[in-house]
């Protein structure tokens, strides 16, 4: 999480999932970090990857 917040434009853009201006960062190896690429980084949630991500962002 260090260096998500110390590097905001890390994350991946996902065009493809939702058209909202957020970026998307793999956290271990079970979440999903969705966030707002700003300084300091604002968390829009924090998914599961075992859960259906494609239904609870759209």
């Amino acid at each position: 999480m260090e260096k998500l917040s110390e590097n905001p434009h890390l994350g991946h853009l996902r065009e493809d999932l939702t058209d909202k201006p957020v970026k998307f960062w793999p956290f271990k190896w079970h979440y999903l970090i969705i966030y707002k690429p700003t300084s300091p980084i604002e968390i829009v949630r924090v998914l599961s990857g075992y859960c259906d991500i494609i239904n609870l962002i759209g």
